[in-house]
């Protein structure tokens, strides 16, 4: 069972019945621009080249956290690819964790995008609600 939840500005993807060694796909052909560590997440950059869901000259960027990547800076990629391993265990999370990402530019020039927007088909679940 995969769940898929939008927190803040980037998605969150629990997985509950893999513990570990799930593998991670690049959601669209990029060059890789960051595979390693920050602070203490490990985690990949995908820069995707301009997209209409971003301003006019800027670019579109994936993130994925925290995962061990399989390729490295400068690395083309294609949409499906293996980028890495998710990585069980990490702050916030109980189980198998995926936090992905999209955003646009660099620094105080960028933004965020809903990444539910980069997804072209997706199984539909409905959940009752509950108050």
């Amino acid at each position: 069972e995969i769940r898929l939840s939008l927190v803040g500005s980037e998605m969150c993807i629990r997985d509950s019945f893999e513990p570990h060694e799930e593998a991670v796909h690049a959601a669209g052909a990029g060059i890789v621009t960051f595979a390693g560590v920050v602070v203490d997440r490990p985690l990949v950059v995908i820069d995707h080249g301009p997209s209409p869901l971003v301003p006019t000259g800027e670019h579109l960027f994936t993130i994925y956290e925290p995962i061990t990547p399989l390729v490295e800076k400068n690395q083309q990629v294609q949409r499906g690819q293996i980028i890495g391993t998710v990585l069980a265990g990490h702050a916030g999370c109980t189980g198998v964790c995926l936090h992905w990402g999209a955003r646009w530019g660099h620094g105080h020039n960028s933004g965020y995008l809903n990444p539910w927007l980069l997804i072209d088909s997706l199984p539909l679940s409905l959940l009752r609600w509950v108050d």
